[in-house]
């Protein structure tokens, strides 16, 4: 609600549901048509199995333009959040405070 009263786009992806009642919103249940929005900030915050066996490649593609990740419920792993580090992706996660040794070594 906040980040959408500061003038954020909200798009809202999950396989199960699709739509949030509470918030009047629509939600995507496809991963295909993430990639069709330009994406500033993923958030990860389901620890759905989709979400899971995503590769950073997958996340680059179904979410084109993301500047930023951040994972609320340890679905990347330090590889993966290595990797996008590395392709100039922003991330951070809950209990991750190792990665941002990464940041200097890009």
């Amino acid at each position: 609600e906040t980040c959408k009263k500061e003038g954020a786009e909200i798009f809202v992806h999950d396989p199960l549901v699709t739509y949030w009642k509470e918030l009047d919103l629509k939600i995507n249940p496809s991963l295909e048509d993430c990639s069709n929005q330009q994406h500033d900030l993923l958030v990860f915050a389901v620890r759905h199995k989709e979400y899971l066996t995503l590769t950073t490649t997958d996340i680059q593609k179904y979410f084109p333009g993301t500047k930023g990740v951040l994972d609320a419920f340890n679905i990347i792993s330090d590889e993966k959040a290595f990797h996008l580090q590395k392709n100039g992706i922003s991330i951070a996660g809950v209990g991750k405070g190792h990665w941002d040794q990464w940041r200097n070594e890009r």
